[in-house]
């Protein structure tokens, strides 16, 4: 008898439980819902943020972000930037005076010295 006494009562905390992820759920549904069109992915993102530039000059790649190198150093407008953060994917991203954001949302910072030329 104690024993179907204790199966009852599991049996009642996994409803609970069940009850409250598919409660849970709903209100993450409806967060993503309210934060904007159905099938907005990171990408969407990257067009609200700050223009991207070119660079005349890559060196040492350091890393890949999907299919983009990333380069320690980068050349624009003919200052030496460095790779400091890949840029978040959210459209109130700003970039300060001395940054630089290169496709697909890599930024740079100004830096001193020149790069070696390999």
């Amino acid at each position: 008898m104690d024993l179907l006494w204790i199966e009852l009562i599991l049996w009642a905390a996994m409803l609970v439980l069940l009850w409250a992820m598919k409660d849970g759920l709903g209100r993450i549904e409806s967060e993503i819902q309210a934060s904007g069109p159905a099938g907005r992915n990171l990408r969407s993102n990257w067009a609200e943020a700050p223009a991207f530039v070119q660079a005349t000059d890559l060196e040492e790649q350091i890393g890949i972000l999907g299919d983009a190198p990333i380069y320690r150093y980068a050349v624009i407008n003919g200052e030496c930037y460095q790779f400091d953060h890949v840029l978040p994917a959210r459209p109130s991203a700003v970039l300060r005076a001395d940054q630089r954001c290169i496709a697909p949302g890599l930024v740079y910072v100004r830096y001193e010295r020149q790069p070696v030329s390999a």
